[in-house]
């Protein structure tokens, strides 16, 4: 980030310096949208007013902006741990959809499940496990 002379004012400006800023005040809004489940995407396009490539780099420069967005993807994938509980409840949920969201939206590994043949079932996809949060052991009780 090179500084440039404006001969107007005849000082040094930041290139950089209005991009900086322009999320200040927004950080409830950018926190909200994120409590609903919105992604980087989102955020960037409709609540901040810039581009993805600008707030990646906006978060290696700035670390209060970084510990913002940080905390918002905690938050956003909270919501979706909820949509996954909630859904499981729900008679028509498609779990491979949200299955194949999660894995590629956060990254997580469904790849390993067992299932061992003493009518006791072991789970070890993360996926899964936050997925039935129980469930599984209420459904082999009532068998």
């Amino acid at each position: 980030m090179a500084r440039k002379f404006d001969m107007i004012s005849g000082s040094w400006k930041d290139p950089d310096r209005k991009k900086k800023i322009i999320w200040k005040g927004k950080e409830e809004e950018i926190l909200k949208a994120y409590k609903e489940g919105k992604s980087d995407s989102y955020i960037c396009c409709y609540v901040i007013g810039c581009t993805s490539r600008w707030m990646y780099k906006l978060i290696e420069i700035d670390s209060e902006f970084a510990e913002l967005i940080e905390h918002g993807k905690e938050l956003s994938k909270c919501w979706w741990d909820d949509q996954g509980r909630n859904g499981m409840r729900t008679r028509g949920f498609n779990s491979s959809l949200y299955s194949l969201f999660m894995v590629n939206r956060f990254g997580w590994n469904n790849t390993k499940g067992e299932v061992k043949t003493d009518s006791k079932v072991t789970l070890e996809s993360p996926v899964l496990n936050k997925l039935t949060d129980g469930l599984i052991d209420k459904l082999l009780e009532n068998a």
